[in-house]
């Protein structure tokens, strides 16, 4: 047997790699757990401050979406922390724990190999793409799509391999979990079909389930979603992200090519390059809040990676081989594309989609076999060895280099992050100090007027309060009857007090 085979079949040796994996992503994450929140979180900490838990808060218009699982997510968590930020992240982080197992569990389970389930696992938890997703409470949905996607996928592969229906029944249940948790879902039945597809012509042995039965699971699935398509038309006068208006939808399939140049930039200039950060660790523009200009010869260096990654190796070009790429492949377009097409209805930009990292934290997934496939089905002779060790050597050093890069944009953007959200911090107890100072002298006597301008805008903040306005840090720190002496006036009306870059009142309130 093969030295290197002899080396990775030994139990130890595949047990450090797990250990090595959760250590890397605790030590690269596990300083967001300092940080205060940013932007959209004081809107969700606001909302479970002053808002009732009723039926109301979780199926209607408290929001944008039909997040009734994410909201009582975020109820559970303001239960334990309040408005300890600390326990939030400590939250995403676990989800993003259990996220990275259950994909080196079911990319072991799909290829039968668990060195390239553990390979993708790597590939995905240290991504350098999910920096903003794991440090940013809003960004929850997308860490628990992402967990009910893989939940769904490893029941589904157990029925389709065992033929018992209580694993379709996880299925189902998944299903109804990830659009509830995030207002994705959607592409869902089209994934689990492809699965099957693809389970089909390629281990057709393996397949306990008749062809009629899995169809009718599959229809079930379907109809699940159909079932939040018309819960959330009903109980939602707007229009959200995803399920649009008629007029809207229409719009947006005229937009169809444009959208797919989107989806080739998002993948080439984003999500590609978020996987193979050794050739983008000194360029932060295409991780930056707004789209900055990108170089050509940086656009180019994944286009020109990709391809040599693919055609160089020799590997073998079989019908399994190929069906398993076309299956990943499928798998990250529709991971990425359902959000394009109606967000271009609603006028979002081009950079939008390949500056947001979050809107690669799902489709990472697919990708990360992807790279880890690419990585380890090279064929190599033993009666060339010099060929066989130099190739092996090449394609470690490539995946050990973009690990390592990855770890390193990682740690960048935690300590751009950690400074931005810390001096805006500094304002916010600021605002609220002068507030309860304000009270102090004048409790009970009159109903003071605050000009409710935004923080970004007012204190050049713009990274981690880009829309957080005073209302919102009243409403998340303030107790109610603190609240009924304020009230909040929107830009161009006279009020009583606004706001100075440095987050005080003006006219300035004597502290006492």
């Amino acid at each position: 047997m093969d030295p290197v085979q002899q080396f990775l079949r030994q139990k130890h040796v595949y047990t450090f790699g797990v250990a090595a994996l959760f250590l890397a992503v605790l030590a690269v994450y596990l300083p967001s757990l300092a940080h205060p929140f940013m932007s959209d979180d004081y809107h969700v900490l606001a909302a479970l401050a002053s808002q009732p838990k009723d039926l109301v808060f979780f199926f209607t218009g408290n929001g944008k979406y039909l997040i009734p699982v994410t909201k009582l997510f975020w109820v559970v968590q303001y239960a334990l922390f309040q408005t300890n930020a600390w326990g939030f992240h400590l939250a995403s982080l676990l989800l993003h724990l259990a996220n990275t197992a259950l994909v080196t569990l079911f990319f072991t389970r799909l290829f039968r190999s668990k060195w390239q389930g553990l390979l993708t696992g790597v590939f995905f938890g240290l991504s350098a793409s999910h920096w903003r997703t794991t440090m940013w409470i809003s960004a929850q949905v997308k860490l628990l799509a992402a967990l009910f996607l893989l939940l769904a996928l490893l029941s589904f592969l157990s029925f389709l391999r065992t033929g018992q229906w209580r694993f379709l029944w996880g299925t189902a249940l998944a299903q109804v979990a990830m659009p509830f948790a995030s207002a994705l879902g959607m592409e869902l039945p089209f994934i689990l079909l492809t699965l099957y597809l693809f389970q089909r012509q390629v281990d057709p042995k393996r397949v306990k389930v008749a062809s009629r039965q899995a169809w009718s699971a599959l229809a079930l699935i379907a109809g699940l979603c159909i079932v939040y398509v018309v819960l959330q038309h009903t109980l939602y006068a707007h229009a959200n992200t995803f399920l649009l208006s008629d007029q809207g939808i229409f719009s947006a399939i005229q937009n169809i090519p444009r959208a797919a140049r989107w989806l080739m930039r998002g993948i080439f200039e984003g999500l590609l390059r978020s996987s193979t950060g050794v050739f983008v660790g000194a360029v932060p523009s295409i991780f930056s809040l707004h789209g900055a200009a990108v170089p050509l010869g940086v656009i180019m260096l994944p286009l020109v990676m990709f391809p040599v990654l693919v055609f160089v190796p020799k590997r073998r070009w079989d019908r399994p081989f190929i069906l398993l790429l076309l299956l990943l492949t499928a798998w990250v377009v529709l991971l990425y594309a359902p959000p394009i097409l109606p967000d271009m209805a609603q006028r979002f930009t081009e950079q939008w989609f390949i500056t947001r990292p979050r809107y690669f934290y799902l489709p990472m997934i697919p990708m990360a076999a992807i790279i880890a496939v690419l990585l380890t089905t090279v064929r190599t002779t033993r009666r060339h060895p010099l060929r066989r060790w130099s190739t092996l050597a090449a394609l470690v050093i490539f995946g050990g280099f973009v690990v390592l890069s990855n770890l390193q944009r990682i740690r960048f953007h935690e300590q751009f992050a950690a400074e931005q959200t810390q001096q805006f911090a500094v304002v916010r107890d600021a605002l609220v100090a002068d507030l309860r100072g304000l009270l102090r002298q004048t409790w009970g006597t009159r109903v003071l007027t605050i000009r409710d301008s935004v923080l970004g805008q007012v204190t050049g903040m713009d990274y981690a309060a880009h829309n957080v306005l005073p209302s919102h840090l009243a409403r998340a720190y303030l107790t109610p009857a603190e609240r009924a002496s304020f009230r909040f006036l929107p830009e161009g009306v006279p009020a009583d007090f606004g706001i100075t870059p440095q987050g005080r009142l003006w006219p300035p309130v004597a502290q006492q």
